[in-house]
């Protein structure tokens, strides 16, 4: 299934607060899709000055996820909500002026790796029983370590510079593989609306799968070799995905960018500038990848 565009119809109910802050709110509700079916989904609506950046991201990393068969979602939309729908989100207390915001919305996944030990709450626990809340990090790094497509992931996450995979946005879906979720962070979490030259796409960014792998003292030295061999194998898919979706990338970055505060004069700027560093990332030599994550010297 595409990324689509629903109606404001298709929100049917909300349900449960799932997060909520100043990166944004995420609710479960009952959602309408194109062919009918009502799905509980997850919609997220993130803040005014920050919104047309993150949707542009999360858009990014569902698409060339899509197009590398990683498991994610199956279904991600925009939806409009008008204030009759959005007041369940008014914490993000910019929309209040609005007419119209634009929010995201993906099926539902997996269980993430946080909420299967209980993690969510890990601040407050680490404070008040340090011990537990060690065991609890072993298990679920361990875990991680253990999918058969962590390579994929690790490449993946060097690919579109995602320095934000911590484990409540990877989700297990019981066969040995990792979903993942949750692409706000990608773009190496700058603001590129802002600083888009500070978007550098021959930086190293932070890759949290890969530091969990290195951290992890219980495995042999030779399978975090096996693994990050195997990412670097995976990354050899990086070109012919993104040649595959990039003027469905472009597509998406010149709707989005309509209803941004670019000066639309700008826009090819800042379209060109995006592809440009997705570009180069995937098709760069392989050894400068295995150089980032330490595979050789």
């Amino acid at each position: 299934m595409t990324i689509t565009v629903l109606p404001e119809t298709a929100y049917l109910a909300s349900h449960e607060l799932v997060s909520g802050g100043q990166m944004g709110i995420t609710k479960k509700a009952s959602i309408e899709w194109d062919d009918g079916s009502i799905r509980k989904c997850y919609i997220k609506v993130y803040p005014k000055l920050d919104r047309i950046r993150k949707l542009c991201n999360e858009l990014t990393g569902f698409t060339l996820a899509k197009a590398l068969g990683l498991l994610q979602p199956n279904g991600a939309a925009l939806i409009p909500l008008s204030k009759d729908f959005y007041s369940d989100f008014l914490d993000v207390t910019d929309c209040e002026n609005e007419e119209t915001i634009w929010a995201w919305v993906t099926t539902e996944c997996g269980s993430s790796i946080k909420g299967v030990f209980h993690l969510n709450n890990i601040e407050e626990l680490v404070i008040n029983n340090p011990q537990q809340a060690q065991i609890k990090l072993i298990q679920a790094f361990s875990l991680v370590c253990s999918q058969k497509n962590l390579p994929e992931i690790i490449a993946f996450d060097d690919f579109i510079a995602n320095e934000d995979r911590n484990i409540g946005n990877v989700v297990m879906t019981g066969d040995g593989n990792m979903g993942i979720i949750d692409h706000g962070e990608v773009l190496g979490s700058i603001d590129w609306i802002k600083f888009l030259t500070t978007l550098d796409k021959t930086k190293s960014f932070n890759n949290k799968l890969l530091n969990i792998l290195d951290t992890q003292l219980s495995l042999k030295e030779q399978t975090k070799f096996t693994v990050k061999h195997r990412s670097v194998d995976a990354s050899n898919a990086h070109k012919a995905a993104f040649i595959s979706v990039q003027e469905i990338l472009i597509t998406w970055w010149k709707n989005l960018l309509e209803v941004s505060s670019i000066p639309p004069n700008d826009h090819p700027k800042f379209i060109e500038y995006l592809k440009d560093f997705l570009h180069y990332r995937c098709h760069q030599p392989t050894t400068m990848f295995a150089n980032r994550i330490g595979l050789v010297a």
